[in-house]
C-alpha cells in the first residue's frame, strides 16, 4: 500500500516518515533495503536520515554536493545493475 505523508503527519526527508513506512512492511530488514529516488532533497536525504543505502536515479545530470547518494545512476539499466550487484 501507499503511504501518504499528509495522512501520517510526516514528510520526506523526515526519519519519522520512513519509520512509518518500515512499520508497514512485513519482515522489514534495513540491511536488505536500498532506496531508489530521483530527488536529492527528499528521497536521498530521507534515505540517509533513515539509515538506508541510496541510489540517485538521475536522468538529468544533477551534481550531488551536500547530499551524497551511495550510488549515482543515469539510467534504469544502471540502477538494475547496482541492485543485482548487492
Amino acid at each position: 500500500g501507499a503511504v501518504v505523508s499528509e495522512a501520517v503527519g510526516y514528510h520526506k526527508p523526515q526519519k519519522e516518515y520512513f519509520d512509518v513506512v518500515f512499520s508497514r512492511i512485513p519482515d522489514f530488514n534495513i540491511d536488505r533495503t536500498i532506496l531508489v529516488g530521483d530527488s536529492l532533497s527528499s528521497d536521498i536525504q530521507g534515505g540517509i536520515n533513515a539509515g538506508l543505502r541510496t541510489i540517485l536515479y538521475d536522468r538529468e545530470g544533477k551534481t550531488p554536493e551536500a547530499v551524497k547518494p551511495d550510488y549515482h545512476c543515469h539510467s534504469f539499466d544502471e540502477v538494475v545493475k547496482v541492485i543485482e550487484s548487492l
